[in-house]
């Protein structure tokens, strides 16, 4: 249970509204684990216009599967419009990324099985 003028503030909610929040996954596997958020007190309230930036919180959301051409081949055949950002050198590897949009609006990228990084982890390069 969050809660409080604190939470209000930092995550954008309404007085009085808090949140429960809950990780699922196995804690050794930092790729395979998921957070779940429960707002309370705000029904029929549409929160979704903050989320934009300069918004805090999670915008998108990372798949990585082991091949991205019948990613791209099923994206093409929705009509989905799609963003190569080719290889690029992410927290847990390298590997080609692609992105597009939800009918609401979530960015969706999804990352081919990437090539383990070698030496420190720093930030991401393209």
């Amino acid at each position: 249970d969050l809660s409080g003028p604190a939470i209000e503030a930092t995550v954008g909610l309404p007085a009085g509204a808090g949140l429960d929040l809950q990780v699922l996954g196995d804690p050794s596997e930092p790729l395979g684990r998921i957070e779940v958020i429960e707002y309370r007190q705000v029904a029929g309230d549409d929160l979704y216009p903050r989320a934009r930036p300069p918004a805090r919180g999670i915008l998108h959301v990372t798949y990585r599967v082991a091949a991205l051409a019948p990613v791209r081949a099923r994206l093409a055949a929705a009509g989905v419009p799609v963003t190569g950002h080719g290889r690029v050198a992410a927290l847990f590897g390298a590997g080609e990324i692609v992105s597009f949009r939800s009918p609401a609006g979530l960015r969706i990228e999804v990352q081919e099985a990437a090539t383990p990084r070698a030496g420190p982890v720093g930030p991401p390069v393209r």
